[in-house]
């Protein structure tokens, strides 16, 4: 079994020996530029930083789309808390269901929100009241 060190000590061989093997050898470079390199002792040479690739941007303000799931926190007075639990409880008892869960609630009513002009003009106004407060 190999430990992570080993693996990545592989790694940086396998890269600086495919670096060797693609540049051209320092006779070819010498007949191009006419110029004799010094080769440093190998103690002292450095190895290049690998080149990173980052990805085109198209546009500005542009970027990849989220695939996973994004967390949202609420943070809920008590009284709004029980009485958001009560409903949760009375509506899974009308449904039928085990349980109908914040998630579950919080989803459809932010579909709702988005769907409906008018519902989503009635909560800009509530918010629009609350900051007025």
């Amino acid at each position: 079994m190999t430990s992570q060190k080993d693996r990545i000590r592989e790694q940086v061989l396998r890269a600086r020996q495919k670096q060797e093997s693609d540049a051209p050898s320092s006779s070819a470079r010498e007949e191009d530029d006419g110029i004799r390199e010094q080769s440093a002792p190998p103690s002292s040479r450095k190895t290049p930083a690998p080149e990173v690739k980052a990805p085109t941007r198209t546009s500005k303000g542009t970027h990849t789309p989220r695939l996973r799931p994004v967390r949202k926190n609420v943070d809920l007075s008590p009284d709004l808390n029980r009485r958001f639990g009560d409903w949760q409880r009375d509506t899974a008892i009308e449904l039928g269901l085990a349980r109908v869960t914040a998630q579950d609630v919080l989803t459809e009513l932010l579909i709702e929100l988005l769907g409906d002009p008018l519902l989503s003009e009635r909560i800009k106004e509530r918010l629009h009241e609350s900051v007025d407060q």
